[in-house]
């Protein structure tokens, strides 16, 4: 039976991440062996980008930086501009007076052919940069994609984190978590078994890791990302934005070979995403919920 939080969750979660992962989860684990797991929940986090709506529209929004201040987010909608500038409740066009700043908003319209034509239709009359905007320097202007922006603020050593779980987004998760494992039944608080420390290394690498959790230790300096993870992608910003955790161990019934340690685990993790208030920045992410 489902407790009043879960039942929560599950009619207002709005996205679904199902993570899974078969290997070795010991209780105390190294940098390097935790970032192998991380890696290969980020495999599967790019492909969760991809096939999201949500995320897919933040991949492909354009954010606006002029004077290195951000002035919002424009998103394309076939042949329209849609924009998002800081500050409104709802979303209106990218050419509102009230919309992203004067410098900026001159160099969507004058770059932007489709925004131009939209601007005259609903203005009435032709464009005029000088008498409707304020100059601007182009060199002040600078345009970067949403997860651009968005990982640019998780650096860490040459790797740029992007989590799909952001304080930013006013986002938080609740995790459920399956793990199956080969440690006889009732050893869940001892030897390779102890589920609380395991429990910890598995958040470790769900979320954006601290500096040092790179450093390969000695004089080895720190872990590189491969050709692929760049970003890296990652499930949480920080740990403090999982709302509740819920877990359940079965027995292994696959025996373990002789590769396989007792320490490997088959794990499922299904994160229930949502926004705790809506914003400009995350109204995608309501869907056909609303």
């Amino acid at each position: 039976m489902l407790g009043p939080d879960e039942r929560m969750w599950d009619k207002s979660g709005i996205m679904r991440a199902l993570l899974q992962y078969r290997g070795p989860l010991p209780s105390t684990s190294r940098p390097e062996q935790i970032h192998s797991i991380r890696q290969a929940f980020h495999r599967q986090l790019k492909q969760f980008w991809s096939i999201e709506d949500a995320l897919r529209q933040l991949e492909d929004e354009i954010h606006i930086y002029y004077q290195d201040e951000y002035c919002g987010s424009i998103i394309r909608y076939g042949q329209l501009w849609i924009g998002k500038p800081v500050g409104l409740a709802r979303e209106s066009p990218m050419f509102d007076t009230f919309g992203i700043k004067p410098g900026a908003l001159r160099y969507v319209v004058e770059h932007r052919p489709s925004a131009r034509k939209q601007f005259e239709e609903i203005q009435g009359e032709p464009y005029r940069p000088i008498q409707m905007f304020n100059r601007a320097d182009p060199d002040l202007v600078v345009e970067r994609s949403g997860s651009d922006s968005l990982s640019g603020h998780f650096k860490r050593h040459n790797f740029r984190f992007l989590p799909a779980v952001s304080s930013d987004l006013d986002l938080m998760c609740y995790l459920k978590i399956t793990m199956l494992r080969h440690d006889p039944p009732g050893s869940l608080f001892k030897n390779s078994g102890d589920i609380d420390n395991r429990l910890e290394t598995l958040i470790d690498t769900l979320r954006v890791p601290d500096k040092q959790q790179l450093d390969k230790g000695g004089s080895r300096g720190f872990m590189e990302p491969e050709r692929d993870e760049t970003p890296f992608y990652s499930l949480l910003e920080d740990d403090r934005l999982v709302s509740g955790i819920e877990i359940r161990t079965e027995q292994w019934l696959e025996p373990p070979s002789q590769e396989r340690d007792i320490s490997d685990v088959q794990i499922t993790v299904e994160a229930i995403i949502r926004p705790t208030k809506v914003t400009d920045k995350n109204r995608d992410f309501l869907g056909g919920w609303i």
